[in-house]
């Protein structure tokens, strides 16, 4: 038995390494009197605590105890001045409250929570801002329309300022952009990510504008063109191989439209490659087949063996297991 509560305690310290160092990525702030962490987890992965929140828009905060103390549930919760956003316990999450932004301001949110047989407070200092300008742009580059695969998700790069220049956070479906044709407007969600709507079931144009004054010269509207697989390609492998060295090839996929223009499609793919030649490529590790997942941008990684060609098979399992052929040039070292 001995060994075995040595191997749980061992899992345990692990879990807790891990929870320590996943809180590096999280935007936090000790609360004023040292008792309670605050801390959220924004959308774009920062760990600033201090950007305000926007008016219209909700963010779930979460209290954690620190040193030895434990946040089990919030019991009390006070905004001074009132007004400025508005507090609730989360139903899912007893120790986390919802904020929600109502006009600008500062205002001060103190709370007493329960836990480990204790009772005790905190406080600590939120801004919201109004949503003065905005930035409106497509993921995979910088032209006014883009092109997304009909099932998969589109997620637009949106980011929201106030008058001062600050980027705002929360989450809201009140983004002030509109879509058009009239089917699809009212869809999507807006937070510091961006604007995400849900997978769209049919091909065809969609049109999204801002109703927000554009920063820095950002564009007010963009076209989506929603496509099917079969109109889906591929510019040329952009980036260098060389001998005895791994580098990266990036397959940007693209569409032409029925009226000629190229088109970037904003998808991350997911692939299965298969180098044709390995005497002078292969992968990473050394093999000839292997996956490349969406996270990995559309990026393929090889390891250059001898001067020559490299090719290619590429596989999009996901898409009807369509195939593209790429080569490189290997160089010499």
């Amino acid at each position: 038995m001995s060994g075995v509560r040595t191997r749980a305690m061992m899992m345990l310290m692990a879990a807790a390494v891990v929870m320590t160092t996943a809180c590096d990525d999280r935007a936090r702030q000790e609360g004023e009197e040292g008792n309670v962490q605050f801390f959220y987890l924004p959308a774009d992965n920062s760990t600033e605590f201090n950007r305000p929140l926007a008016v219209g828009s909700g963010m779930l905060l979460y209290l954690e105890g620190i040193d030895d103390r434990q946040v089990d549930r919030v019991v009390e919760m006070k905004v001074e001045p009132e007004g400025i956003f508005e507090v609730s316990v989360s139903r899912d999450y007893p120790h986390a409250v919802v904020l929600s932004g109502r006009r600008a301001g500062e205002a001060r949110l103190s709370v007493e929570v329960e836990g480990g047989g204790e009772r005790f407070s905190d406080a600590t200092t939120f801004k919201v801002a109004d949503v003065a300008r905005a930035e409106l742009a497509h993921v995979c580059g910088s032209t006014a329309n883009a092109a997304y695969l009909v099932g998969t998700p589109v997620t637009l790069d949106f980011r929201r300022y106030s008058s001062g220049g600050d980027m705002v956070v929360g989450s809201t479906r009140s983004c002030g952009l509109e879509l058009s044709p009239e089917e699809v407007s009212g869809r999507g969600r807006c937070d510091e990510a961006g604007f995400h709507l849900s997978p769209f079931t049919q091909p065809g144009p969609v049109l999204v504008k801002s109703t927000i004054a554009p920063h820095s010269g950002s564009r007010r509207e963009l076209g989506v063109q929603v496509i099917t697989a079969d109109v889906l390609d591929f510019d040329t492998a952009e980036g260098r191989l060389h001998e005895g060295r791994t580098d990266e090839l990036l397959l940007r996929p693209i569409t032409r439209p029925p009226h000629g223009d190229i088109w970037p499609v904003c998808n991350n793919l997911w692939m299965n490659v298969e180098v044709l030649t390995p005497e002078t490529c292969l992968g990473p590790d050394g093999s000839v087949n292997f996956d490349v997942e969406p996270s990995d941008e559309n990026t393929v990684s090889l390891k250059g063996m001898a001067p020559g060609l490299c090719e290619i098979s590429v596989i999009l399992p996901q898409l009807n297991d369509y195939e593209w052929i790429f080569d490189a040039v290997v160089e010499q070292r």
